[in-house]
């Protein structure tokens, strides 16, 4: 305790500090902008995998088996005809 004291030794004592304060500082900022560009990355994966609804909605007829004058395909009934 003794030797926090010391006026020799003060200033290495608080530079030490102040280093260490500033890798801490250093280490902060770093992992911030690690995790915003991880969370930029998932969200612009995510964007890229969905598929625009203006693709989806010629789709809203699917299942409709036009030669049979709109009759609705019941996907039970082809399933048991398959065992």
């Amino acid at each position: 305790m003794a030797g926090f004291l010391k006026v020799d030794t003060l200033w290495l004592i608080s530079s030490n500090v102040l280093l260490g304060l500033a890798i801490l500082l250093c280490l902060g900022a770093l992992s911030v902008s690690l995790i915003k560009d991880l969370r930029h990355r998932s969200r612009q994966r995510k964007d890229k995998a969905s598929v625009p609804k203006d693709l989806l909605s010629g789709l809203k007829d699917l299942g409709v088996d036009v030669p049979d004058q709109q009759h609705e395909i019941d996907e039970l009934e082809h399933q048991d005809e398959g065992l």
